[in-house]
């Protein structure tokens, strides 16, 4: 303790081990503590002008409503509707009781309307979706934003909103209606939410980790904010001096905590924690001065004076400067126990320790003084209007008045230095930097601690055995092989360099593409804090310019008089355009020149957009797409990684929502390019993620027109002037990155896209000889790489162009000549489940070979490959071989075949789980076997641990996929055909008494006489297989029993998804193809190509919510997607309602029918803390628990492997043996196929033919 006292004295900076030592420190310690507390304080004072000052805000309380997803168990603001109900309170204030509240306060002089409200209450409950149904909001949030704009016009009083744990999408729409915001941290002790009976165990918003991300993001989106720590809930000392350390780190990092809250426990009657000690006075007098230690002199610390007991002075004398929000009208909801201390009063108390006690606003001083973009343009007024000007406190005595909250009149008035895109070729840019360089960024030192460590580099041999592998097939490709070709040098540089260009040349031949095309970028006044980024300016900056709807359609026009096809508008994010800007920009080029085509609008401008306008992202884009959008460009992706993103941009979009964006665009039918800024702080890790993951996406939507290599260009970069980012790409960084696209991004993307503008002619050549075919454009005008250094110049003629090209070895003469390529929305985006080419989906569904439209399935006409013409891309035929397993390590094998076995094991447990209760009510089942149910094997069929025709189904759909795999060396390649024959095997075991020995088709599995126990089998299964034995197989047109959407369906399809080789499109159709065998309703056969593209996932080692999202993808496209897309929904949505239990599952349905089975199942697999208590949830309620059982197994089994499924429940497993030996042969096909056809005892155990 002395120690720690000497170096807090000292100045010294102190460790968590430390601060918890000081935490501790009572009588003369917690004194001298104190001291050195208070002359901080002091000091922070003197700087910020106001010495002897202690502030607070005089406040109204807003419950907008006490409802709330989460249950901590100290808290009595949170209520349920019934009680609300009870006591003649509405779910939500109204208006006009928000109304009320503000006026009344604005009566007695209040300046700041406090808004709490429960988290995201319509997740938990349905009564609140109800309402604000009824009331005509999306959710929470926008009733939040709605009445917060009527607080200002109509009173003047300021918002402070604290609605709880909040997205980087969420701050972007509350911003611009409350000067501040806040959440309490509370503490950083994750186990006091994790573990049962913990303080916040139970409550989702809860979680530590997801509190700091909202702290981090309030910082990114500029926004000034109110946070703290909560003492004596159960945490430690060392986990309290943490708590303060993590509050200090972000503060550090993005300068957005404008106040920390240091609050104590007071334990409440009618809670869980009512027996739980309330926080000693001593403890928060100390966890106060600890704060002021740690945190600094700068820092705003607060105390609730309602919650000290009159300890005034203790409080002072520990390092508090403000005493938080104080209410002459409303009382504490959270404490309502605790009265607010009368000002007066609190006023003297604070005189008596040496202070002035002056009135602030809901923003502090110190962010006035900042001004943007801290504070929203819109807010400014208002602020104004209660705010000295001298001091940034508030005025004394002035009564707030309702100003107009509203848009610019005028958005889109042109100014400033409005020639800067061509007078920056010839003038330059005024300075390298801008005069707030160390300000608006945030701490460069804190910035510096994240920079990723460079990678290792890679042996030779590595190098070796990956360019084989490109050079065979560049789709095989490990990351490790992908991350040793990223590294490449020299000779082996030079070879892949050449695989990537024959790969090319193989995909779209000699031709060189670009666009005619002018870029416009409208402003260039910013605040979102790209550090990369040296185009934005402030709107008084010298370079800072902003063109008139009118000087945009002109520029267009010209552009089009002179041969251009297309324009691309880019901007700044400038505070004071409205989200409507956009659609006037759009439109205002279409009326001009209604022929061009408009590539517009970053996936950052797209989320601006709508959250300014309070539209969904995809309503913002259907708007825009109206209003003349044809396409956006992919920009604004830099590294689709937040590890780097954060370290590249203060206040940018994060990843998933840069991915949201695009989705929502791909789905609307707005293309767009995609993009990579490479060469900063990024490594070949994060370039391998992001092309990974574009690839991915290009499967899904079809949407990407190209990709576009992007160097970093460092000249002007405020972070390689800070001395982080390195000095954009290497030369042979520039090879290695557009050889590796075009490989990682075949078959997907075929356009490959360098800059000339970053590299120049010689360099963007030298790209083409590297795999790219397209140069971009010729753009006419380009401000952003000349803004940051770059000096090849912003125009090519299209004999520039040419020239480029004859550079790279393609003049004309010997190869085509560059060709101007149509405009981005020339053909629609192909749908997931279209396929035709190596550039487009790989589903084999919708065909044409070598012209017009044929369905040639599983084509057996053409053998033993599809020969498939493009439909919508130039792509010549090429050979498309049926999927093969890629070729794994033998870490990898062993995972595949846990998985696999975890599979078929796990459906198995879960299946004869629910066997003994499958037609029972949840009340029978709990009347029998307690109010758990069951919780082990009960006797079905005699015995227990027996399967039913669930599983039995399941393994015969498995021996017809082998069996299809044989018959591709045959040459008889139609997967369903083999299923079905396996289904009809199946029939007869349901039909004899045992194996027919004279069938010489039946194989191992059907002479398992175990099998031929009836076990309650589907009536559609049985219906649907009776006499198909001939003719023609029934199809997604002509189905059999066209009306059944039984579960039946679903149960069997889990192996379909084992096909991990195969893309996840192909894996959906083979599931629907093979489900209309017996089930035709839409419903029936989609929900079972749902469910076995989840299991395909996770078998490749993704989520289970990766594959909801893509199973509700590809759905989209399908008609009569609706009840399984409501149902995954429903699914996703009880998983967000609260702890899991019977009753929830039960609002899914029983499961009879498909879609209510595999959301039963989902959600189980979903919520389970293991393999076990999923599986449990998943038996225990009313209806088909058998089937519902065997999907969660399905499910879980899958994602953990074998080793996780519960060993008692294995060890009494009918048929065990059986079902391992059928996952195992499944592993040796799928990995081994071709060694083992031909061979004796593989034909005998899967004959084929006969």
């Amino acid at each position: 303790m002395r120690r720690a006292l000497r170096r807090a004295r000292d100045g010294v900076a102190l460790d968590a081990a430390e601060a918890a030592v000081l935490l501790q420190a009572r009588g003369a310690d917690l004194e001298q503590l104190c001291a050195t507390a208070a002359r901080i304080r002091d000091a922070g004072l003197e700087q910020a002008g106001r010495p002897g000052v202690i502030t607070y805000s005089r406040k109204v309380f807003v419950p907008l409503t006490r409802l709330c997803r989460d249950r901590c168990h100290y808290c009595t603001f949170v209520t349920v509707p019934g009680k609300l109900r009870k006591d003649g309170h509405g779910l939500y204030l109204s208006p006009d009781e928000v109304l009320e509240i503000a006026r009344r306060g604005a009566e007695l002089g209040c300046k700041e309307a406090l808004f709490t409200l429960g988290d995201r209450p319509e997740d938990r409950w349905p009564e609140a979706r109800e309402w604000l149904d009824a009331h005509g909001y999306d959710d929470t949030l926008a009733y939040v934003r709605a009445m917060a704009v009527r607080v200002l016009e109509e009173t003047g009083l300021l918002p402070h909103l604290n609605p709880g744990v909040l997205s980087w999408t969420d701050f972007q729409r509350l911003k611009p209606v409350a000067p501040s915001m806040g959440m309490m941290l509370e503490t950083t002790a994750t186990r006091l939410w994790s573990e049962a009976g913990g303080p916040h165990h139970g409550s989702p918003d809860k979680e530590p980790a997801v509190r700091l991300r909202v702290l981090e993001d309030a910082g990114r989106s500029a926004v000034p904010f109110t946070t703290g720590v909560l003492i004596g809930i159960g945490e430690t000392y060392l986990e309290r001096a943490e708590s303060l350390l993590a509050i200090r780190k972000v503060a550090r990092a993005y300068q957005g905590v404008q106040e920390v809250i240091v609050q104590n426990f007071r334990a409440k009657p009618d809670t869980a924690m009512r027996a739980m000690p309330d926080a000693e006075l001593s403890d928060l007098a100390a966890a106060v001065a600890v704060a002021r230690l740690v945190l600094g002199p700068a820092a705003r610390i607060q105390a609730p004076p309602n919650l000290v007991d009159a300890e005034f002075a203790l409080l002072i004398g520990a390092g508090i400067d403000d005493w938080g929000g104080i209410s002459p009208l409303t009382p504490d909801h959270v404490n309502p126990e605790r009265p607010w201390p009368h000002i007066e009063d609190l006023a003297e108390r604070t005189a008596e320790a040496g202070f002035a006690l002056r009135e602030r606003l809901t923003v502090y001083p110190e962010y006035l003084k900042r001004g943007e973009p801290w504070l929203d343009p819109r807010l400014l007024p208002h602020v104004r209007a209660l705010a000295d000007p001298a001091t940034g406190l508030a005025v004394e005595g002035r009564r707030p008045t309702g100003l107009p909250w509203q848009e610019p009149e005028e958005p889109m008035t042109g100014g400033g230095r409005t020639d800067l895109f061509r007078t920056v070729d010839t003038e330059g840019r005024t300075g390298d930097r801008r005069s707030d360089f160390d300000e608006v960024y945030g701490d460069w030192d804190a910035l510096r601690e994240r920079v990723a460590v460079p990678a290792p580099r890679r042996l030779d041999a590595e190098v070796r055995a990956a360019l084989s592998t490109a050079a065979d097939d560049p789709t095989k490709l490990t990351d490790d092989q992908a991350l040793a070709l990223f590294q490449a040098d020299g000779d082996a540089l030079d070879a892949l360099t050449r695989i990537a260009d024959e790969l090319r040349r193989d995909t779209v031949g000699e031709e060189v593409t670009y666009c005619v095309t002018r870029n416009i970028n409208f402003t260039n006044v910013c605040y979102t804090g790209c550090r990369f980024c040296a185009f934005a300016q402030r709107r008084t900056d010298a370079d800072a310019y902003t063109l008139s709807l009118d000087q945009v359609a002109e520029r267009a026009e010209q552009a089009w008089q002179v041969g251009a096809t297309e324009v691309c508008m880019q901007g700044g994010i400038h505070p004071d355009l409205p989200g409507t800007a956009y659609f006037d920009i759009a439109r205002a080029v279409k009326e001009r020149v209604p022929g061009i085509h408009v590539h517009a609008f970053s996936p950052m401008e797209v989320v601006n957009g709508a959250t300014r306008t309070g539209l969904s992202i995809r309503d913002w884009l259907a708007r825009a797409k109206e209003a003349g959008l044809d396409s956006i460009p992919g920009t604004a992706a830099e590294i689709l990684d937040d590890e780097v993103r954060w370290v590249l941009t203060k206040g940018k979009l994060p990843a998933a929502t840069w991915v949201e964006v695009v989705t929502a665009a791909h789905e609307l039918g707005l293309r767009s390019s995609s993009t990579m800024m490479y060469g900063h702080v990024d490594t070949p890790k994060h370039w391998l993620g992001h092309l990974r993951l574009l690839a991915e996406l290009q499967q899904r939507t079809g949407g990407f027109t190209e990709f576009v290599t992007l160097p970093f260009v460092h000249t002007n970069a405020p972070v390689y002037l800070a001395g982080i980012a390195r000095p954009g790409p290497t030369a042979r960084d520039n090879r290695a990155v557009t050889a590796m696209a075009r490989l990682l991004l075949h078959p997907h993307i075929p356009n490959i896209q360098t800059s000339w503008v970053k590299l120049g002619a010689e360099g963007a050549a030298e790209m083409l000889r590297s795999g790219a075919n397209d140069l971009g454009g010729t753009l006419m005008e380009e401000t952003i790489s000349r803004m940051a250094g770059s000096s090849w110049g912003s125009y090519k003629s299209v004999r520039d162009l040419e020239a480029i090209a004859a550079l790279a070895g393609r003049p004309p003469g010997s190869a085509p000549p560059p060709t101007a390529r149509c405009p981005r929305n020339a053909a629609p985006p192909p749908s997931p489940r279209t396929a035709t080419c190596p550039g487009c989906s790989p589903c084999w569904s919708d065909a044409r070979p070598g012209g017009g439209w044929m369905d040639v399935r599983w084509s057996r006409r053409i053998r033993p490959a599809l020969r498939i013409q493009c439909v919508c891309c130039p792509t010549p035929p090429t050979e498309r071989p049926p999927p093969v397993m890629p070729l794994w390590s033998r870490a990898q094998q062993q995972d595949f075949r846990s998985r696999v076995r975890g599979c078929l094991l796990g459906g198995a447990i879960g299946d004869a789980l629910g066997a003994g209760i499958e037609f029972e009510q949840l009340e029978q089942i709990r009347a029998a076997h307690g109010e758990a149910g069951v919780t082990g094997y009960v006797p079905a069929y005699g015995r227990r641990g027996t399967v039913t025709d669930d599983t039995q189904l399941s393994m015969f759909t498995v021996d017809g996929l082998i069996r299809a795999h044989i018959s591709r060396d045959t040459g008889a390649w139609h997967p369903p055909s083999d299923v079905h024959r396996a289904y009809l095997r199946w029939y007869a075991t349901q039909q004899d008494w045992g194996p027919d020995e004279r069938r010489k088709d039946l194989g191992w599995l059907g002479r398992e006489e175990w099998l031929y126990e009836r076990r309650a089998p589907g009536n559609a299964c049985l219906t649907g297989l009776a006499g198909t034995g001939a003719g023609p197989l029934p199809t997604v047109e002509e189905p059999r029993n066209p009306n059944s959407k039984g579960c039946g369906t679903v149960m069997r399809a889990a192996p379909f998804g084992l096909l991990t080789a195969w893309e996840p499109a192909l894996v959906f159709q083979l599931a629907v193809e093979c489900s209309v065998l017996t089930h035709g309703h839409p419903t029936g056969y989609l929900s079972a190509g749902a469910f076995a593209v989840i299991v395909h996932a996770v078998a490749r080692g993704g989520t289970l919510e990766e594959g909801v999202h893509l199973a509700l993808a590809l759905l989209s496209e399908r008609p009569g997607h609706e009840e399984t897309t409501a149902a995954l929904r429903a699914a996703l949505d009880a998983v967000r309602a609260g702890v899991p239990s019977a009753e929830r599952v039960e609002e899914l349905g029983e499961g009879w029918t498909a879609e209510e089975s595999l959301a039963i199942g989902l959600y189980c697999a979903l919520v389970a803390e293991d393999v076990r208590s999923g599986l449990l949830l998943a038996v225990n309620h009313s209806g088909d628990s058998d089937s519902t059982g065997s999907i969660c197994g399905n499910l879980l089994g899958a994602l953990h492997g074998e080793t996780a499924l519960p060993p008692e429940l294995l060890a009494e497993l009918e048929g065990r043996g059986a079902i391992l030996e059928l996952a195992d042969d499944l592993v040796l096909e799928l990995l081994h196929g071709p060694e083992l056809h031909g061979t004796e005892g593989w034909n005998t155990r899967y004959p084929v033919g006969v």
